[in-house]
């Protein structure tokens, strides 16, 4: 079971497409910048990347050098004009003009308090008038208690205020989220925004380079975690972490030697002794006190398996509520010494 939400403090926010936007896009393009290729043939990825790092800091770049500009006619009437950018969708909240966001992970050291620094940026400013579509609600994709579809005829939504105030939005093309963990791992949210955009004299411009870089200061003490088998070693995700950062963190090697032999036949050997601090466990088994000797086998066979098996009753638990055990499960990952795989 999944032990802990790992995404904290983000907006929902709508995914915009031509389906959501209600509208329907003419063939009319041109290229976001002079002599640019059209958008699908540039093979573009992720526009962030990693260009060095050294022990408290990573030096990243995000660059935009194609993309397209599309004509889009939507309920009310009007025609916008939409951003088509590789790599970059297109988000908001209803109402909102729709700006090109992209979000990233980047790896960073356990502990670390971490601050963004803009060095440069390099705004190209779009030629003439152009008014961003808004985003649009998406369609349900439900049907009621007796099977009966909902009104798909949603109307049409912008914000008035925002379209008339006269400040640039996202005036920032890179910024901060919060601190992901995930299983054991830390991560920082990138939020890539390289689209300022001012609603009331309707004038775009892009951030087509900015240079920036992470300052992380890292804690006096690492506390090493055991090897997670459930995490890769290796992911895809950006590594600000240095060298001597990825060796301190190294996971301890302290799995339970696992007997071939004595997995053919269980009756081979006696059993390992079971972990007999929480805290040290990474397979938690909580039953009602009653069935605790029937639970044992099992638990001493998960346990030769090479899992730190541990059982916990419900009187050491402190209760039969839902609150008293997840707050049981809670204490035992946020203190564990080794990575809490299974509940």
């Amino acid at each position: 079971m999944h032990i802990k939400n790992t995404m904290m403090g983000l907006l929902v926010l709508c995914v915009c497409s031509q389906a959501f936007a209600q509208g329907n896009q003419s063939a009319k393009r041109r290229g976001l910048f002079q002599g640019s290729a059209p958008a699908e043939a540039s093979g573009e990825k992720s526009p962030l990347s990693l260009k060095s790092k050294q022990r408290g800091k990573a030096d990243f770049s995000s660059r935009l050098s194609h993309g397209d500009l599309a004509d889009v006619k939507l309920k009310d009437g009007k025609t916008y004009t939409r951003l088509l950018i590789p790599g970059v969708e297109a988000v908001g909240e209803p109402g909102m003009p729709e700006l090109p966001r992209r979000e990233e992970l980047i790896r960073i050291p356990a502990g670390a308090k971490v601050k963004l620094v803009i060095d440069s940026v390099s705004w190209q400013d779009i030629d003439g008038e152009v008014e961003l579509p808004p985003v649009q609600p998406p369609l349900p994709d439900a049907r009621g208690p007796n099977g009966e579809k909902p009104d798909t005829q949603i109307p049409f939504v912008k914000n008035a205020s925002v379209y008339a105030s006269d400040t640039f939005l996202n005036p920032e093309p890179v910024s901060l989220g919060g601190v992901v963990r995930i299983r054991g791992r830390e991560y920082v949210q990138i939020i890539y925004t390289p689209v300022s955009y001012n609603p009331a004299k309707k004038t775009v411009k892009v951030a087509s380079a900015v240079e920036w870089h992470l300052d992380l200061q890292e804690p006096k003490e690492i506390k090493r975690r055991r090897h997670d088998r459930l995490m890769p070693d290796e992911g895809d995700a950006l590594d600000a972490r240095t060298s001597e950062d990825i060796e301190a963190e190294m996971p301890l090697d302290n799995v339970v030697p696992v007997d071939s032999s004595n997995l053919e036949n269980q009756d081979a050997s006696p059993s390992p002794d079971l972990v007999s601090v929480k805290y040290d466990a990474d397979y938690l088994i909580i039953t009602p006190d009653a069935f605790a000797d029937e639970i044992a086998p099992f638990a001493e066979w998960k346990h030769k398996k090479g899992f730190k098996t541990y059982v916990a009753t419900l009187t050491e638990v402190g209760g039969t509520t839902e609150a008293a055990i997840k707050a049981y499960i809670q204490d035992v990952y946020n203190n564990n010494s080794v990575i809490l795989s299974f509940v």
